[in-house]
């Protein structure tokens, strides 16, 4: 339990991308101004910040941009609006080597009258089962616990989109989001505000996002409210024949919210593109994203990728997080992929078949696999 607690530990501070420094200098009576300027460990639901894509995660998670696949609907959930036909995609990331947490996305997007579409996604994170550790029980069977113990994270959304003209899109998703334990839990309620923009300058399309605007949430369940034993009294209050309850007071926390900004520019392969040469066979995309987070610095993301016939795409991106104050060089962040997409009943049909693999340092590296149909 210890060794997937420090892996959950890291991957919410390379989550967060906050500076070590400010977790490590000052006080708690005097901060210094580095420490006061963050906010690590404020928000809840951190896995919210994983993106599911292969396709993006390839493309370093530059995913706001994009807008074919029903995965569109965690990034932005104003490009559903863009779909033509019936989506389906369904997800599988391997987190941080063998540490055992394992997430995984299902979606599909459905487009109704002539400009609008829904959506309905779900993603969750499990820890497996561990070992159940505490103070009072540090090799195991803790009597509230139980022998073992599994962390889970599931988030539901429903989107819809709508076309305002041929080339601006809004898209709007509620959610509803649970994670802990089975003794110690936390609900969210929060939303999600897309718009994808077609400039028609270039091949260039503009996107942003507003993640996880949401209220306050605490953990609640038998952990944090029960009964103390007997043995663990220091008087007795037996006379009175009364339960003696305690409750911890946990802080609230607010979900992950993320404003998300993205520039994609087709490069070469459409009559817009900014080097022209339109060509059926090749295809060049480039994608260059801001993600800026209540409580994370700012993190660039730049993704390239190649398309052979609309078949076979290959895709390179890199992700700048800590460089400066953690123990990163150039080669973590760095992320790589490939994608088959194929005709599926039909001319107006598609599946496809997507992974990635992103370098992630100490956290050794994320591994995403991915099916998309269409039709």
């Amino acid at each position: 339990m210890r060794y997937r607690l420090l892996i959950l530990g890291a991957a919410c501070w390379a989550l967060t991308g906050t500076p070590l420094v400010a977790q490590t200098v000052g006080t708690g009576i005097n901060p210094t101004g580095a420490a006061r300027g963050h906010q690590t460990g404020t928000r809840g639901a951190n896995f919210l910040r994983i993106g599911p894509s292969p396709r993006a995660r390839a493309l370093a998670d530059a995913g706001t941009a994009l807008t074919e696949g029903a995965t569109v609907l965690y990034y932005n959930p104003a490009a559903a609006a863009l779909a033509e036909r019936f989506q389906l995609a369904g997800t599988y990331t391997n987190l941080y080597g063998g540490s055992g947490l394992k997430h995984a996305f299902i979606g599909a997007v459905l487009p109704v009258g002539d400009a609008g579409a829904v959506g309905l996604h779900t993603i969750v994170l499990s820890s497996g089962e561990m070992r159940a550790t505490t103070e009072l029980s540090p090799d195991g069977f803790d009597p509230l616990a139980g022998n073992v113990v599994e962390w889970n994270s599931v988030a539901v959304g429903l989107t819809y989109a709508h076309r305002i003209t041929d080339r601006l899109a809004l898209g709007a998703t509620v959610k509803y989001v649970q994670e802990g334990i089975s003794i110690a839990e936390v609900n969210f309620v929060g939303f999600d505000i897309g718009t994808v923009f077609e400039t028609g300058l270039y091949g260039t399309r503009l996107a942003a996002s507003i993640q996880n605007l949401g209220g306050e949430s605490r953990f609640e369940g038998p952990g944090i409210t029960n009964e103390i034993d007997n043995d663990l009294r220091i008087y007795n209050d037996q006379i009175l024949g009364s339960d003696m309850l305690y409750r911890l007071e946990t802080d609230k926390m607010e979900m992950p919210t993320t404003f998300r900004f993205a520039i994609l520019t087709s490069m070469l392969g459409t009559p817009e593109a900014l080097f022209g040469l339109p060509s059926a066979n090749h295809r060049l995309d480039f994608m260059l994203e801001v993600n800026d987070g209540f409580d994370t610095d700012l993190h660039p993301r730049m993704g390239i990728e190649y398309g052979f016939r609309q078949i076979v795409f290959l895709r390179a991106g890199k992700h700048w997080q800590n460089e400066n104050d953690a123990p990163w060089d150039f080669t973590d962040g760095l992320a790589f992929g490939a994608g088959l997409r194929t005709p599926f009943l039909g001319d107006e049909g598609f599946f496809g078949l997507d992974y990635s693999y992103t370098a992630m340092g100490v956290l050794e590296n994320v591994q995403t696999f991915g099916i998309e149909i269409g039709f």
